[in-house]
């Protein structure tokens, strides 16, 4: 790997020593701790959509999509719109962003309805589904307790970094080891490294053909960027009471 791919760390945060840092890892150099090996679902099919939705499209603005109908009476259509790359990892989405709205104005011609002229609002929470019939008060009160959890961390965290809270260790193989930077940044300060990936040496050890990377808790996403914490230098503890060989 080249040193243009980095770990960084934000402003206002500090280097004493690995255990207490905050930084940005290339989302590129790591590897997340999930169950991505598991069979994926089959995807939602799109639900039908009402003929006016074509002629509403023209309205959306530029740097938008329109997602799917969420209300429509005789008058009025409400079309969710999402800016346009938030599927691009540099990029994403939030789910702490509740969006914006195209409402739009509605004109029966005859057997039809047209699109006539639209504006925009942001997503209200009036505007969200209810829950499911499913749902117990218990788990909406877990839903609801954790999401303003998320956004308090949210708050505290470098200005729009999206809040995370999993497992994840570095790929990178630069034998000079992994740079942190100050921010997320490939041209940002070099503020030190993390080391490269350590391979036990005994003859009886197992792990990973390429060695341990260093582990941390991504606890936020920028730019194409994570935030991780609680680095720690990796796999020597597996050589701890044995012979090396």
């Amino acid at each position: 790997m080249t040193s243009s791919h980095t770990l960084s760390i934000a402003p206002g945060y500090s280097l004493p020593k690995q255990s207490a840092m905050h930084r940005f890892l290339a989302a590129a150099l790591a590897s997340i701790f999930a169950s991505s090996a598991l069979a994926q679902p089959e995807p939602t099919r799109a639900p039908p959509q009402p003929s006016w939705v074509e002629g509403a499209l023209k309205f959306v603005p530029g740097g938008f999509v329109a997602g799917y109908v969420i209300r429509a009476d005789g008058t009025t259509g409400i079309l969710p719109i999402f800016p346009a790359n938030a599927d691009d990892p540099k990029t994403p989405g939030s789910a702490f962003d509740r969006g914006q709205l195209l409402v739009v104005q509605l004109r029966r011609s005859g057997e039809a309805v047209e699109a006539v002229s639209a504006s925009v609002r942001p997503r209200e929470l009036s505007d969200i589904d209810a829950p499911q019939d499913t749902a117990s008060a218990e788990l909406m009160k877990w839903f609801e307790d954790t999401n303003r959890a998320l956004a308090d961390e949210a708050a505290a965290l470098p200005a729009g970094t999206v809040p995370c809270n999993l497992g994840a260790y570095a790929i990178d193989r630069d034998p000079k080891g992994l740079n942190v930077r100050a921010e997320p940044s490939a041209k940002a300060p070099v503020l030190g490294t993390l080391p490269p990936p350590f391979k036990v040496r005994r003859s009886d050890a197992d792990g990973p053909e390429n060695g341990w990377g260093t582990e941390f808790t991504v606890v936020g996403f920028k730019d194409g960027w994570f935030l991780v914490e609680g680095a720690k230098p990796p796999g020597r503890e597996y050589e701890r009471g044995r012979p090396l060989e």
